[in-house]
């Protein structure tokens, strides 16, 4: 799939690349690559906040960098792996049972956008914005779990 998304000049038609995108997959990928690399970036704002040794230690003593800018993308690099947890499974969960919808794939897009925004605000400190795009995000994910528990009372068993 990484291969085909990276290729995309080898489509013959517009159909094609519709179908590329539409599935819930891409999202979530995208949604995984962003985590891992902002994780990093937050990695490096806590080393600068408290020092390289503190970052290379066992980390036993407790380092105060809370209000500082990495702890802020700290913070916000642990609600995305807790928000990955909750978006991971629906997104397989349509993608592979086929059940996905034009509506599915639109939330798991919104989600997407909505974290990298979270990240954006958490890291700029911009109360409420913070939190109004925490839960634009919060109402894909219900959406998305609200479809797929009505669509699995409507397949057969």
């Amino acid at each position: 799939m990484i291969v085909d998304f990276v290729c995309l000049s080898t489509l013959t038609s517009f159909n094609e690349l519709e179908l590329k995108f539409m599935s819930e997959l891409l999202p979530l990928s995208l949604l995984i690559l962003v985590q891992l690399i902002l994780g990093l970036g937050a990695t490096l704002a806590v080393g600068k906040a408290v020092g390289l040794n503190w970052l290379y230690s066992s980390r036993s003593e407790n380092a105060d960098y809370r209000n500082s800018l990495g702890g802020r993308l700290d913070r916000a690099r642990n609600n995305g792996f807790e928000a990955l947890i909750l978006f991971a499974p629906l997104c397989l969960l349509f993608a592979f049972s086929g059940s996905s919808t034009t509506s599915t794939v639109l939330a798991a897009w919104v989600f997407l956008v909505a974290r990298c925004a979270y990240w954006l605000c958490y890291a700029a400190d911009l109360v409420p914005w913070r939190t109004i795009v925490w839960f634009v995000g919060w109402f894909a994910l219900v959406y998305m779990a609200i479809v797929a528990g009505l669509s699995s009372l409507q397949s057969p068993v």
